[in-house]
């Protein structure tokens, strides 16, 4: 089986999270609920263990899940920050979180592998006509080791960091 990447944790905390529930975690440790919902799955994703707990590996090509929620749904300013670890061999382009509220707005997280050297952060906002890309090929990461990724948007800015530095 080709892997291309795991993921082992998502955690969202936005403008329209209530005080009593700041942060949501998706923990994705199964393939029954994501954050207390339930789950479409796509293809042959796996709950593998790893060094750092539980994680769903996905191939890259046609592995998915669909949860049936949007946390981001009315939001203004949010974090999302997610723990993956993408593999060697993995595709060139590949996407790994995907929000979308409708054909207008949709939030994306993705990573491009750099000919199997490394990889670089690629992230995505729409929202109505306005649309906006991360994504500069010279902050490279390393493939075969878990990174921490987290894309940021308040009072009309993106950021995106990798492993705590602005990349």
């Amino acid at each position: 089986m080709q892997k291309a990447i795991s993921i082992i944790l998502i955690l969202i905390s936005s403008s329209f999270c209530n005080a009593q529930n700041p942060i949501l975690w998706y923990s994705l440790d199964n393939l029954s609920k994501i954050g207390g919902n339930t789950i479409e799955i796509i293809g042959n994703p796996k709950v593998i263990e790893t060094d750092i707990g539980s994680a769903i590996e996905f191939n890259g090509i046609d592995d998915g899940l669909i949860v049936a929620n949007n946390p981001m749904s009315g939001a203004n300013a949010f974090t999302v920050e997610i723990i993956f670890k993408p593999y060697t061999g993995g595709g060139i382009e590949q996407r790994f979180l995907h929000f979308q509220q409708d054909d207008n707005n949709r939030i994306l997280i993705e990573l491009r592998n750099n000919n199997d050297n490394n990889w670089t952060l690629d992230t995505f906002i729409k929202s109505g006509s306005s649309s906006k890309a991360l994504l500069d090929y010279s902050f490279t990461h390393n493939l075969d080791a878990w990174n921490h990724a987290a894309l940021i948007y308040k009072d009309g800015v993106m950021q995106h960091y990798v492993n705590r530095k602005k990349s």
